[in-house]
């Protein structure tokens, strides 16, 4: 349930985003879940240390994420196809692959929204 006051700005956007307090109260929630990268290789020794075991699991991530998806009946992205762990740690991104899954995640979001949202529009 949300907050009064959030569904009335919601209301308020009415027109734009087609929203009414049945119509939008009954749509079951759609979530998507995020696969992540892959582990890399780090430059750093400490971390090359401490990634080494996990790195040729890691490249199952995307396959175990998108089983859960599947059984859970959810939205599955995975941040793998677009974009690659920093070397400097080896497990976390740098600012431009961040900026790749964000700008990745925005048609997928749109055909979620839209499907779900009945063509609302969310610009």
């Amino acid at each position: 349930m949300i907050p009064e006051k959030r569904f009335q700005q919601l209301l308020a956007l009415g027109d734009t985003w087609r929203v009414t307090r049945m119509d939008y109260l009954e749509k079951e929630p759609q979530v998507l879940i995020m696969s992540p990268t892959c582990l890399v290789k780090s430059r750093d020794p400490w971390f090359a240390e401490f990634w080494t075991h996990a790195l040729a699991e890691s490249k199952r991530f995307a396959e175990h994420y998108a089983r859960v998806a599947k059984t859970q009946g959810v939205h599955l992205f995975d941040a793998g196809t677009v974009a690659e762990a920093d070397p400097t740690d080896g497990g976390h991104l740098a600012a431009a692959n961040t900026g790749a899954i964000s700008e990745a995640l925005v048609p997928g979001v749109r055909q979620i929204w839209w499907i779900y949202g009945r063509g609302a529009s969310f610009e």
